[in-house]
């Protein structure tokens, strides 16, 4: 009996509010259930979107550890480069000095036979 006195109450427009507030309120509960298709394609959506992050985190790890090997390599390298610059250096400056007391030795043979030659020119 309330039913139906409250049913000839209701006017058209309270009958579309009411029906309205009722389609809301199912929608939501169905997408919170994830009865409907979106709510399904969002959580799909989701868990392709945590997969990539996954992905690109793993993929940023190994970059990071692949330069720090190559940050260490590089010093490696760099502490050869000086170790064989300083060695090439020495060697230079040794063979300079070697140069040097060979040109001391021919200077003084040039001006020995400088004096024999003049002497002999002064005898003759």
């Amino acid at each position: 009996m309330m039913i139906v006195a409250f049913i000839e109450h209701v006017t058209f427009t309270d009958a579309l509010i009411l029906l309205g507030i009722v389609g809301i309120t199912v929608k939501t509960v169905m997408e919170g259930k994830g009865w409907t298709r979106s709510s399904k394609l969002l959580r799909d959506e989701n868990q392709d979107l945590i997969s990539r992050n996954n992905t690109l985190e793993q993929d940023r790890s190994d970059r990071i550890a692949q330069e720090v090997l190559l940050n260490a390599r590089i010093e490696t390298l760099e502490a050869k480069v000086r170790d064989l610059e300083s060695r090439d250096q020495a060697a230079v400056l040794a063979a300079l000095r070697a140069h040097e007391v060979g040109a001391e030795k021919r200077a003084d043979e040039t001006h020995r036979l400088l004096g024999v030659i003049a002497e002999n020119l002064s005898s003759s």
